[in-house]
């Protein structure tokens, strides 16, 4: 893997933090500190590490400390708007899959992990080790890797392994760690998130692309995104379209966000959430599964065969009430031909009254 660092302005502060509001020092938020540096990232504006953990406090998802879990956070940061994905928590976790989760996303997306071993870390640049004692579980912030050799950052020769904001180091200032491959597999990650760029960022290679943002013709206030056909996109789908690789600008929506209780045809299981269709994408969000492209191709195989069994259920249906319209017709006529027809015991005494009355003489006049 060839040395790569994410693009744009990159932030580290301690994790160690003065909340007036409790009028105490916090000293467990490497969680909210991590999911702060990794915002501030996605934004390239300054997010701080007291403002994620009121936001996850006021949620209930850290303790009053600031302490929490990789599910937690990657649950506050999906509530903030921000595409994620997920490698869950396993311990211990195999070696390949941290090591293939960190190579998908270093340098492009910023990787939030956890450790169950974090006293281990110790930065090649300054030296220094965590402020803590017997440190386990903790939350670091990869932004780069570097495969050995010279490295033109700090201008030395340094062991391959990875830049990191670590809001525990006890080096000061807003300063990235470097932390070898071997430091880093000690430390043993257990639980890591990728946090996806809200804002357009130059391409990592160095090439002067872009790789995420705006689309050309749209338009983003910071909260949402419009495009050409004045539809809007809001929350998750805003940060999943400004996080995609050069999004189609005529992939426009063509409709506004909307709760369905099916997200996905394909997969009635999955339950509802919301929903969103463009020109050639449909993007969905569920509350276990956050934001996602729907497969299109599956999806619409889904709805023609839903429509086709409809339409043969319908067939049958109008079949069925025509049988039932013959049946009503026949016996109307049934009942028309008795309310006509007299009474066979009725007719026999009108016939012996009409031959009683030939009988009978007719009554001399007076």
């Amino acid at each position: 893997m060839d040395a790569i660092l994410l693009p744009g302005q990159l932030w580290r502060e301690s994790e160690f933090v003065y909340d007036p509001a409790s009028k105490r020092w916090l000293t467990g938020t490497c969680g909210p500190n991590a999911s702060a540096m990794a915002e501030s990232w996605a934004e390239q504006r300054y997010i701080s590490t007291l403002d994620v953990y009121h936001r996850m406090r006021a949620a209930g998802r850290c303790d009053a400390n600031g302490a929490a879990t990789l599910a937690s956070l990657a649950d506050d940061v999906r509530a903030a708007g921000y595409t994620v994905e997920v490698l869950p928590y396993r311990e211990p976790m195999p070696e390949a899959d941290w090591r293939g989760f960190f190579a998908q996303h270093v340098g492009r997306q910023a990787v939030v992990f956890e450790t169950a071993n974090g006293q281990a870390l110790v930065d090649s640049i300054s030296g220094k080790g965590e402020n803590a004692r017997n440190l386990r579980y903790h939350f670091v912030l990869i932004v780069g890797w570097h495969p050995g050799g010279h490295s033109p950052r700090m201008n030395r020769d340094l062991p391959p392994g990875w830049w990191c904001s670590d809001g525990d180091n006890f080096a000061q200032g807003n300063v990235l760690q470097f932390y070898p491959d071997a430091v880093l597999a000690a430390a043993r990650p257990c639980a890591a998130m990728a946090v996806y760029a809200r804002v357009r960022m130059p391409a990592p290679d160095g090439s002067g692309a872009t790789e995420a943002g705006v689309p050309q013709g749209w338009r983003d206030d910071g909260k949402t995104l419009t495009a050409p056909n004045g539809h809007r996109v809001v929350l998750g789908f805003r940060a999943h379209v400004l996080a995609a690789k050069d999004w189609p600008p005529d992939d426009v929506p063509l409709e506004e966000e909307r709760h369905v209780e099916h997200i996905e045809w394909q997969h009635p299981a999955l339950g509802g959430g919301s929903r969103q269709l463009f020109l050639r994408t449909a993007l969905c969000w569920s509350p276990a599964q956050g934001v996602r492209e729907i497969p299109l191709g599956a999806e619409l195989l889904a709805v023609e065969t839903e429509l086709a069994t409809m339409e043969k259920q319908l067939a049958a249906a109008n079949e069925h009430a025509a049988a039932l319209q013959r049946q009503l017709t026949a016996l109307l006529q049934q009942a028309q031909q008795l309310q006509h027809a007299e009474d066979p015991a009725v007719a026999a005494i009108k016939a012996l009254a009409v031959a009683l009355s030939a009988d009978v003489p007719a009554q001399p006049a007076a």
